[in-house]
């Protein structure tokens, strides 16, 4: 699927507005259908749905009170959605709205109930009375209290899921699940399923410094949200260029500056230019969907605000500690994207930059490092985490990376915590994680 429905997708997903939208024009289009069925099929005539005869007084009378109490519950689901938006804000930062406005629950609760109330109103209208002959329509009334019901039930469910996603656990595993499927996205390959790919540029490589080289500038402002690849590669195979792109997704383009260098120049005309600009879809914000930093930095987020003397929350800066440890160990697995992207005849096109497992682990524990300094639960539990990431890894710039990192927090525990004891906890721990990286050879290991 091109990137740019998919980003469109995603804009429309996250929004309150879409289901409702939908389910008001579904109901209107029932309030058409119903009494139409009605005028065709008497309900005396079908076995075994006699009792949903009404009069019409009796009709109208229920209508009226079903919208008015659905308007009024759709209002409360409003209200609480609000605050709950608002509390997220508060605790969590305004990045992580994402994961709240991304669940239908909020958005099916209203359209359930603005679409049932829509539908009452306008089968109101289908209740008449002509020369003395009085049409009610029953299907349709009925139809209307069952809605009713299913609405008690949708609501429910709604403050069911207000009350669970609330919790800083079901909010981190939200942004840890998002992490994962963007790992699937970015990362699909393990390690040993194909020949590792050469990261070295090849002979061949055109200088993109040179004059034979033209840049192609953004028109455009904002968060590179997705970059259409197979648009790219297919751009550049009818106009017989290489590309090197300037952005990684979750950068932010600036207006006038280059988004992707084209060899040779003279290839270069103004129909590729667009297809380019075309493929690099910004927007206003970050999205994990090709973003793996994304998905880290919101997790990041939570537990440095965990952290932070207002909330002091250490075990939720933990439990973001151990998500992003299980994340990184499925991300050790997995091989590094080509950078150099060929056609179906095997000629080069496309140059990327793709992010490493370097710079994954450094978005994830070098922030909550400096800011958990004084804890000695964060700087322990960052160590099991890289205990759990170090027996996954599979070459040795890995491990030279996650050692790294134990040594960095070592150093700071021995620099910023008070108590001998808790030092030596620590530097436990991180005896652990170096004999884990000895003991194993870092050769890549099968596919399971």
């Amino acid at each position: 699927m091109p990137a740019w429905v998919i980003a469109i997708w995603d804009s429309v997903r996250s929004g309150i507005w879409f289901v409702p939208t939908v389910a008001l024009i579904a109901a209107v289009t029932a309030a058409v259908v119903m009494p139409r069925v009605d005028q065709t099929i008497a309900v005396a005539d079908v076995r075994g749905f006699s009792w949903i005869e009404t009069s019409a007084e009796s009709a109208r009378s229920t209508l009226v009170s079903i919208s008015s109490a659905l308007i009024t519950m759709a209002s409360v689901v409003f209200s609480v959605a609000m605050v709950t938006l608002s509390l997220t804000t508060s605790q969590f930062g305004s990045r992580l709205l994402r994961t709240f406005l991304d669940s239908n629950a909020t958005q099916v609760t209203l359209g359930v109930f603005l679409g049932a109330s829509a539908y009452c109103l306008l089968v109101l209208q289908s209740i008449t009375t002509k020369e003395d002959q009085t049409f009610v329509p029953h299907f349709s009334v009925g139809l209307a209290v069952a809605s009713t019901v299913l609405a008690m039930g949708v609501f429910v469910y709604f403050m069911h899921h207000v009350a669970t996603s609330i919790q800083a656990q079901s909010v981190v595993r939200a942004v840890a699940d998002d992490l994962n499927d963007a790992i699937d996205v970015v990362f699909p390959e393990r390690i040993g399923d194909h020949p590792e790919p050469d990261h070295n540029a090849p002979a061949n490589l055109p200088d993109f410094t040179a004059e034979d080289a033209i840049a192609v500038e953004s028109h455009a402002e904002g968060y590179l949200q997705a970059i259409d690849g197979d648009a790219l590669l297919e751009a550049a195979r009818a106009h017989d260029v290489v590309l090197r792109l300037a952005y990684q997704p979750g950068q932010f383009v600036v207006h006038s500056t280059p988004l992707a260098h084209v060899a040779p120049a003279g290839n270069c005309d103004e129909e590729l230019a667009e297809k380019v600009r075309s493929s690099f879809i910004t927007g206003i914000r970050r999205t994990p969907r090709q973003d793996v930093e994304c998905a880290i930095d919101e997790l990041v987020e939570v537990a440095v605000r965990a952290l932070s003397p207002g909330i002091n929350d250490p075990f939720t800066a933990v439990a973001c500690i151990d998500y992003l440890g299980a994340a990184l160990r499925r991300l050790a697995t997995r091989s590094t994207p080509q950078p150099m992207r060929y056609d179906s005849d095997g000629a080069l096109r496309v140059v990327a930059t793709p992010i490493t497992f370097a710079d994954a682990m450094e978005s994830a524990f070098v922030p909550i490092r400096e800011y958990g300094r004084d804890s000695t639960i964060v700087h322990a539990r960052l160590l099991q985490s890289l205990e759990i990431v170090a027996n996954e890894v599979q070459n040795p710039d890995a491990a030279g990376c996650v050692r790294e990192h134990a040594e960095m927090v070592l150093r700071s525990a021995r620099k910023n915590l008070p108590e001998q004891n808790d030092v030596a906890r620590i530097e436990d721990y991180h005896d652990r994680v170096v004999r884990v990286i000895e003991s194993g050879s870092q050769e890549p290991r099968p596919a399971e």
